[in-house]
């Protein structure tokens, strides 16, 4: 204490203040190592969830391109089947009898099925067949036959594990999606948990039904791959790495490890192997754990992938992505802060005491301003360090004040008030642009959204003002979109089919240009250009640098060639009614393509109702003309029928007349039979006088010639 008590006030103050500042900085030292610490483990949380995500977008992709190719090759698999020639039927004098499973319950029943044959082609416990299809295609192939209880598999590629035996005998239930989807008649495409023989993991399938001459539901053909076998996944997973030692592992939903770069996790159980962690995740999904092991600490984090089933996991070392960069921050801070403090204690001991007086005024100024204190400036004309300070603190207060006007401008609402900046690094400027930028962004929503607001209640107007005719929808649809959108060509385009062979083609209703109607005729198949492209997939197509000529109108002046093309297609659910195209000579802006968007589905239902009511006033009409053809007809039958009756009595007349005729006719012809019989007995008499006269005729010569002969 004697010590400190003979020492001068400057000396004093030095020393206290050096201490202070010691102090200060280690305090802050450890306070910024301790927020930079947690600051590194929040940033690489939000990295580790962004490359969790990457994952699972790479899972999306696989898993599309691989039921794109499982869908390819379920159709060789159908036109291999109906190639085989023959009918498809079910031969009821060779039943088999056997145990069925259900897959889902695992009950068992006994059932009795016929042989299925294509042609003459078994098909029936054919594992050769079955066999072909996957050595062709890379997939198991399965097939179903139907059952009162649901789809039964008789034949397999897919062998029991260890016993070399085929795996069939269970069943699909008919509450099962896959066999609603089969009985409803159509195919079945996705991923679906394989629960044949209690295995259950996840899988991607395809299956169609079978059905015989007749079209009854017979069986079931499809294919498909199991997920944990997928060696092109496998590899675009476990191929990733995070901060040199860090890698990727999976896991099925029942435990199984199916991806992991050490050799002998792969194939492995958690649920049985780490039964704690199993469970975390089971129950969380999605989240993050730290653990110690082999001598460091490590931090995994996971996510959940429903259609695999697949938990996706990545482990980095705390060390790897935290320590290393927080110890050199933190080297790098420690020098910084011994520079400073020795600067600091320098400029302390050198300028201490002429700065004694004017740091009392710079201390109160600043107390002031740190109070939000409306304050002058300083009156230091001195032009050493002390001088420098007041004029830099004087520049503070310049800047807090036009900060400060800046701010009442923006409470005002006068958004577009200008704030320079004297450098790109001023962080309260910054922020107040920022805040700025924000208010206006806020700002352009509001009335983007009030535009759109507004422009779907005049389009709602359109769509219910003309529901009665197609014709003027569209017409006025696309009358809308040129006005609004500021669109300089359009075409309205609406799925029609060919009575003659069923065929679909986009017919154009009506076509606009620079705000005049063009009358053209033109249908578009279905399989041409963007616009059969956009019916196929049903997605929007947005092009800024369209084909040479794609769409021109002649204005009478010269040419004009649009550079910008939308395609809308208008749609609800997968069935697509229309098209609306729209060119334009500069960018659409994406908020308008945004409400086309959210129009087309609007259009295609207001679409949908007026083909509806034009099919029923069509309806209407037919059924009027036919009743009234009816009622013609039924007054045409009346007519006749009254004829037929003066027809029938004049018939009736007649008929008596005829009557008396025949019996006129049957007394004469009694007549004549007595007539006859009388004249036959005349003419028997008559011969047999005959026949005497010529007797005595013979008599005589016989008598002339014995009176010759005795002369």
């Amino acid at each position: 204490m004697n010590f400190l008590s003979n020492l001068r006030l400057q000396q004093k103050i030095f020393f206290f203040i050096s201490i202070l500042i010691c102090s200060i900085f280690l305090l802050l030292f450890m306070v910024i190592g301790w927020n930079l610490r947690d600051h590194l483990i929040s940033q690489q949380d939000e990295k580790m969830k962004e490359h969790l995500t990457d994952l699972v977008n790479l899972c999306e992709l696989h898993k599309e391109d691989r039921q794109f190719s499982l869908d390819n090759a379920a159709h060789l698999t159908k036109n291999i089947f109906n190639q085989i020639g023959g009918q498809i039927k079910e031969d009821t004098s060779q039943m088999v009898a056997m145990n069925a499973t259900d897959q889902e319950t695992q009950s068992t029943i006994r059932v009795n099925i016929p042989t299925m044959y294509v042609g003459k082609q078994k098909m029936t416990f054919n594992y050769d067949w079955v066999d072909n299809i996957q050595r062709l295609t890379g997939y198991q192939c399965i097939i179903f036959q139907k059952i009162p209880q649901g789809f039964l598999r008789v034949a397999n590629t897919h062998l029991i594990s260890d016993k070399n035996l085929r795996s069939i005998g269970t069943y699909i239930p008919n509450e099962n999606i896959i066999a609603k989807a089969i009985l409803a008649g159509k195919d079945y495409s996705g991923a679906a948990n394989n629960n044949n023989n209690n295995n259950n993991t996840p899988v991607l399938t395809h299956y169609m039904p079978i059905k015989n001459i007749k079209g009854k539901l017979i069986g079931v053909l499809a294919v498909g791959g199991q997920i944990k076998n997928d060696q092109t996944l496998g590899k675009k997973v476990s191929g990733r790495k995070y901060f040199n030692s860090g890698y990727v592992y999976a896991i099925l939903g029942n435990g199984e490890v199916i991806y992991h770069p050490n050799p002998r996790f792969k194939g492995t159980n958690f649920k049985h192997t780490n039964i704690a962690f199993y469970t975390t995740l089971i129950k969380t999904k999605n989240g993050k754990d730290r653990y110690f092991i082999n001598g460091e600490w490590r931090w995994q984090y996971y996510q959940y992938y429903k259609p695999f089933d697949m938990y996706i996991g990545i482990v980095v070392s705390e060390k790897n992505f935290i320590n290393n960069t927080l110890n050199d921050l933190i080297g790098m801070l420690t020098f910084i802060i011994l520079i400073m403090l020795f600067t600091s204690l320098y400029i302390i001991n050198v300028l201490l005491k002429p700065l004694l007086m004017p740091l009392k005024e710079i201390k109160t100024t600043i107390s002031k301003l740190s109070q939000g204190l409306r304050i002058k400036e300083l009156n230091y004309e001195r032009k050493d360090e002390v001088g420098e300070i007041c004029l830099s603190l004087n520049s503070l207060i310049l800047q807090i004040q036009k900060y400060t006007y800046f701010a009442e401008e923006i409470g005002k609402n006068r958004l577009n008030t200008k704030l320079e900046l004297d450098s790109d690094y001023n962080i309260l400027g910054n922020a107040l642009l920022k805040m700025q930028s924000n208010l206006l962004n806020s700002e352009k929503e509001v009335s983007l959204r009030s535009w759109a607001i507004e422009h779907n209640i005049i389009i709602s107007e359109i769509l219910r003002k003309y529901s009665d005719s197609i014709e003027l929808l569209s017409e006025k649809v696309l009358d809308f979109f040129i006005r609004y959108l500021n669109i300089q060509q359009g075409a309205f385009y609406v799925v029609e089919e060919q009575e003659s062979n069923q065929k679909k083609y986009l017919d154009l209703k009506v076509a606009y240009a620079y705000e005049r109607k063009k009358l053209i005729k033109k249908h578009i198949d279905i399989e041409d250009g963007l616009l059969g492209q956009a019916y196929r997939t049903g997605v929007m197509i947005y092009n800024e640098n369209m084909p040479k000529n794609y769409l021109s109108f002649v204005t009478g002046l010269e040419d004009y060639q649009a550079t910008n093309l939308l395609i809308v297609p208008l749609k609800i659910g997968n069935q697509v009614f229309g098209a609306l195209e729209l060119v334009s000579f500069h960018p659409i802006e994406q908020y308008k393509i945004d409400f086309a968007l959210q129009c087309s589905e609007t259009i295609a239902s207001s679409m949908s109702i007026t083909q509806s009511n034009e099919l029923t006033k069509s309806l209407l009409i037919d059924m009027q003309e036919t009743t009234e053809r009816l009622m013609q007809q039924d007054e045409e039958l009346r007519q006749n029928l009254e004829e037929l009756q003066t027809l029938q009595d004049a018939s009736e007349a007649k008929q008596k007349e005829i009557e008396r005729l025949l019996e006129n006719s049957k007394y004469q012809q009694e007549q004549s039979k007595e007539n006859s019989k009388q004249l036959k007995l005349m003419q028997i008499e008559a011969l047999k006088k005959q026949e005497i006269y010529l007797k005595s005729i013979e008599d005589l010569k016989k008598e002339i010639e014995i009176l010759k002969k005795g002369k």
